[in-house]
């Protein structure tokens, strides 16, 4: 299954997967302490939803790490994610830029 840039459930999905299942808890742990449903938070696991400043504050106060770091990673993602995706358009424009 792919997520919205259409990569496999990617490092935050997985950090997140990884997080919970080393502390014993189910999606539905999370999104009880959150006071979400657990639909939106296994979206967020299987890589549909990105990292959010909200979400980042949220892992922060459950799972642990900074929130800084939880959007450092989803930063990180998703401009892999989109350089891959829009390789050959990048190496058009930068040839356009120098003539």
């Amino acid at each position: 299954m792919s997520n919205r840039n259409g990569a496999a459930g990617g490092p935050p999905a997985a950090a997140i997967s990884e997080a919970l299942e080393h502390l014993g808890w189910a999606q539905g742990d999370l999104a009880a302490m959150w006071g979400v449903s657990q639909g939106q938070v296994s979206m967020l696991i299987r890589g549909y939803r990105g990292i959010t400043p909200l979400v980042a504050l949220r892992l922060e106060a459950t799972v642990g790490g900074s929130a800084e770091a939880w959007m450092d990673l989803q930063r990180d993602w998703d401009l892999t994610t989109y350089r891959q995706a829009m390789a050959d358009e990048l190496v058009e424009i930068a040839a356009r830029r120098t003539g």
